[in-house]
C-alpha cells in the first residue's frame, strides 16, 4: 500500500470549492480511487489547514471543512498522525528536500 502524505495547500485546495486549484485537487483524489493508497496528514497540518481558511474564507468555511476532515477521519479515508519526535525528525528531512507544493506560490501544479 502506498502512503500519501496531503499538505496544507492540497487541503484548502480540495476541500474549498472557492480555491483556484479545487478541481485539480479533486481530480487526483478520483484518479486516486480503487487505487491501494491510504491518505495521512499530521495534526499540525489539520491545525494549519483550518487556520489558513480562517483568514482566506472566514470562520464558516473553516468550520465546514473541520467537519468534512473529521468526517473523512472517521471513515478512515485519511489517517491523522500525531507528530512526535521521530515523525518530526522524519519530516523536515522531507520538507528540506520537497521544498514546493504544487498549490504553492512557485509550484508546478499537478
Amino acid at each position: 500500500m502506498e502512503l500519501i502524505f496531503l499538505d496544507t495547500s492540497f487541503l484548502v485546495a480540495y476541500y474549498n470549492s472557492d480555491d483556484v486549484n479545487h478541481e485539480e485537487a479533486r481530480k487526483l483524489i478520483m484518479r486516486m480511487k480503487g487505487k491501494q493508497v491510504r491518505f495521512l496528514i499530521s495534526d499540525y497540518i489539520f491545525d494549519e489547514t483550518l487556520t489558513v481558511l480562517l483568514v482566506r474564507a472566514g470562520k464558516d468555511k473553516a468550520i465546514k471543512v473541520c467537519n468534512a476532515i473529521l468526517r473523512d477521519i472517521k471513515l478512515e479515508n485519511i489517517e491523522l498522525v500525531y507528530v512526535n519526535k521521530e515523525i518530526f525528525r522524519k519530516t523536515t528531512t522531507i520538507f528540506v528536500r520537497f521544498t514546493i507544493s504544487p498549490f504553492s506560490k512557485g509550484g508546478r501544479g499537478i
